[in-house]
């Protein structure tokens, strides 16, 4: 519901707005490029597709396929237009042998000019790790205490206006979402 709501909220479009999505649990996947979809009732039908994957949380396994794959060309991202990813996580990064810091990931990311903006959801989140995958800037940062807070008017509302905010785009076209 959160993805749906941020996606009409920001309104995509062939020239404007893209969502991608990657999920992830103990492996990460690339659910929705950023060209699969132009408009909202084909992005939310495809949100609604994707499937529980499991209760691991491997933040790093999301960040590299992220990296790697979410805002080339070949999967619709665009030169010399503003990048956003937003870190949605209820969990912290399970730890593992080959497991990789997540905040140093997203500080890759963030240094190859993609804003991150991080929301963590519930108690289970660890914030140390929440404010270093925001590169330590608390303003980056998200906490909704439920899901039900998360899709609240707003939390919907606070997140947009933040991000709009740092990313100093154009924000104009925003619609509220109840």
């Amino acid at each position: 519901d959160f993805l749906k709501k941020v996606e009409i909220s920001f309104g995509i479009g062939d020239d404007s707005s893209r969502a991608g999505v990657i999920t992830f649990s103990y492996n990460a996947e690339h659910s929705i490029k950023l060209s699969d979809h132009f408009n909202a009732r084909d992005f939310a039908g495809a949100v609604d597709k994707i499937p529980l994957m499991g209760y691991t949380t491997r933040i790093d396994r999301a960040l590299r396929l992220t990296q790697k794959e979410l805002f080339t060309e070949t999967n619709g991202g665009r030169l010399n237009v503003p990048k956003m990813l937003v870190i949605l996580t209820d969990g912290s990064q399970t730890q593992d042998t080959d497991a990789e810091d997540p905040g140093d990931i997203a500080e890759e990311i963030a240094k190859s000019g993609v804003l991150v903006l991080v929301i963590g959801i519930g108690s289970a989140v660890d914030n140390e790790e929440l404010l270093h995958m925001a590169g330590n800037d608390p303003s980056l940062v998200f906490n909704a205490a439920s899901f039900e807070e998360l899709v609240s008017a707003d939390f919907l509302m606070k997140f947009k206006e933040k991000s709009c905010e740092t990313a100093r785009s154009q924000c104009a076209s925003f619609q509220k979402v109840e």
